[in-house]
Formats: C-alpha cells, sequence, structure tokens
C-alpha cells in the first residue's frame, strides 16, 4: 500500500482562473496512484466567484475557504493541519502556477522513502519562460535545485538560471 500523500495548494484572488487549470492537468496525469493522494486548496481571501470556480474546475480537491488573507504560510498551514487530521504521511506545498512532470510525485515519494533520516525533500524546480525573439516556450533553465542558507541566515536557491544539464545531485 502506497504513501499517502495531501498536495496544498494556495489560491488567492485571480490565481486560481490564471493558473489552476494546467496546474491539476499536470496532477491528474501523475503515475502516483490516485488513491494515495489528495489536493487540498485553501483560498484565501475567499468569494463566491472564486469558491464557485474551484469547485467546478477541481471538484475531487477539498477546499478550505478562508475569509481572510492571513498569507501564504498561514494557507499552508491551514492545509496541512487538515490533511494530518487526515492521516495523510506526506505533506506537499506545491504552488498553483506550477506544471509538473507525470513521475514527479512517485520520484518524491521514492526520495523520502529512501532515507528515514529525510525529513524535507525538494523537487528540481525548472524556469518556465518565453523567448522574446521566438516564441517558443524554454524549460533548460534552473529555477532551484534546492536551496542554500547563507551564514547571515538569509536562503537563496541553487543554480539559478544555469542551464540543467541533467546534473544530479545525490544527498
Amino acid at each position: 500500500l502506497g504513501k499517502k500523500v495531501a498536495i496544498i495548494l494556495i489560491n488567492y484572488k485571480d490565481y486560481a482562473q490564471r493558473f489552476l487549470p494546467d496546474c491539476i492537468q499536470s496532477l491528474r496525469a501523475q503515475s502516483y496512484p490516485r488513491d494515495n493522494f489528495k489536493i487540498f486548496i485553501v483560498d484565501n481571501e475567499t468569494s463566491l466567484a472564486t469558491e464557485n470556480f474551484l469547485r467546478e474546475t477541481v471538484p475531487e480537491a477539498e477546499l478550505i475557504l478562508n475569509k481572510a488573507n492571513d498569507g501564504f504560510a498561514k494557507g499552508n498551514n491551514d492545509g496541512f493541519r487538515r490533511a494530518i487530521n487526515q492521516g495523510f504521511d506526506y505533506l506537499v506545498a506545491l504552488n498553483m502556477d506550477t506544471i509538473v512532470d507525470r513521475q514527479w510525485l512517485a520520484e518524491l515519494v521514492k526520495v523520502a522513502e529512501s532515507n528515514d533520516k529525510f525529513g524535507v525533500v525538494q523537487s528540481r524546480i525548472m524556469l518556465w519562460q518565453k523567448n522574446n525573439s521566438t516564441g517558443q516556450i524554454e524549460t533548460d533553465k534552473i529555477n532551484s535545485l534546492g536551496n542554500d542558507l547563507h551564514f547571515l541566515g538569509f536562503g537563496y536557491c541553487r543554480g539559478y538560471k544555469k542551464i540543467w544539464q541533467n546534473q544530479i545531485k545525490k544527498a
């Protein structure tokens, strides 16, 4: 029996209308068993319009409707709390403006399961850019290969804007 995974998405105002359809399409195409993951959408500063859009676009998602916008971190915590109370094994914070690879969730769980000392795992994140001269979508530049922490306490993305050349970094 596979691990149960909760995927938490945060909406704020028109974010869902702009990004959710592509994100959901990629989540529905996952190779990970559909019965083993659930989508939670936290709608910050919810309205009847956004609630209706979310229910129509992602009827399989569990909605958490927040009247106020208390921020991204609180929204994720609201989703995490709900998922923990429902017995999920893993919690994934995913930005709604993301398109994931078909193997994304299976690989994420595989890495998390590979070492009982792992507390957090992160996927490689690629930039999705439109080439202004050709109009083509380019996905060969890195957004993040993980985050590093500077000794002064601020974090930054490893590999930002470098060209991906199939580098694999072992933990």
